[in-house]
């Protein structure tokens, strides 16, 4: 296990939650979180060959984690710097910074753990290196 290049691929989730946190991002985060993935599973399938599925479940996790908590240490700031969806979590049955602590975090943490450890598996096998073929006329 590259536990260096997880940690290295997994520096994308603290610059989108501090993105997210000043408002930057504004409801397009979903195309920067996918060419983050795609970006992150490209280089998964070069560097960790042996271990791609894994690699990319690491870094899934730790992205999502490092983004979330941002966003949750920060929620004040994130939520006077995002009016939409401040204003779509007036109507929760509980505290918004549990909701997305517990509720939204984890749904999107888990479903990015698995994307991108399944899409560094994928992107493994396409680039994966053909042997030589030793065939004898």
């Amino acid at each position: 296990m590259n536990w260096r290049l997880i940690l290295i691929l997994s520096t994308p989730g603290v610059v989108m939650g501090v993105a997210a946190v000043w408002g930057l991002t504004q409801g397009r985060e979903a195309p920067f979180w996918l060419a983050i993935g795609l970006v992150t599973a490209l280089l998964i399938a070069r560097k960790a060959p042996g271990e791609p599925f894994q690699h990319g479940l690491l870094a899934g996790i730790f992205t999502a984690v490092v983004a979330g908590l941002i966003q949750v240490t920060l929620f004040d700031t994130y939520l006077a710097n995002n009016d939409q969806t401040a204003a779509s979590l007036d109507d929760l049955p509980m505290s918004p910074r549990l909701f997305f602590l517990f509720v939204a975090t984890p749904i999107v943490a888990v479903s990015s753990w698995g994307a991108l450890g399944a899409v560094s598996w994928l992107i493994s096998k396409l680039f994966r290196k053909k042997p030589v073929s030793t065939a004898s006329a």
